[in-house]
């Protein structure tokens, strides 16, 4: 399974709503909390609420929330069995409650890791300015070109690293590959 780092737009706009002032982040939390604590039906009613805009969360499009519900959330194809929606909206609260422990609120900023892990896992990091989710996905995935987020591999070349160049001439090549984000 080819590895892969990087952000989608869901995560784009999940980051920007996680950032902010402290006062901005204490109200982004504190709804982001109350919609996944009230919502029996898990995550699925707390994106239905959050399409075509809402202040307790990103706008989401139509389209992308069913994408979401298809893909994430029903628990079919690739994350079949794998208990996204419990995991997410736990790892999320408890990233959360991370975030709003320290002296003044800080972001949270996540991005998807591919091909490191058989599971759906969150794994929480203190960063130094912040909270680091990273999302564990048992997929295929060659990133996303949609992100305005840029993210490269850099590692021996290969069949699986297609060189956009190569960046240095050792005994083995080392190649640098983006994997999202836009060409600029």
């Amino acid at each position: 399974m080819t590895r892969r780092v990087y952000k989608g737009s869901y995560l784009e706009a999940l980051d920007q709503y996680f950032s902010g002032s402290p006062e901005e982040l204490r109200e982004s939390y504190r709804s982001a909390l109350s919609l996944m604590r009230e919502r029996d039906e898990g995550l699925t009613g707390a994106v239905d609420e959050l399409v075509g805009g809402s202040d307790r969360g990103p706008s989401i499009d139509a389209a992308a929330a069913a994408h979401f519900q298809t893909t994430w959330l029903e628990g079919k194809g690739q994350l079949e069995g794998q208990h996204v929606d419990a995991v997410m909206r736990r790892g999320y609260q408890e990233a959360i409650e991370l975030a709003l422990s320290y002296d003044e609120p800080v972001p949270i900023e996540t991005l998807w890791v591919t091909g490191a892990s058989d599971e759906f896992e969150m794994h929480i990091c203190e960063g130094r300015d912040g909270i680091i989710v990273l999302q564990f996905l048992p997929l295929e995935s060659e990133g996303s070109r949609r992100a305005r987020s840029r993210s490269w591999v850099v590692g021996v070349g290969g069949p699986q690293n297609v060189p956009d160049e190569q960046v240095a001439d050792t005994e083995v090549p080392i190649v640098k590959v983006q994997v999202s984000g836009a060409e600029r």
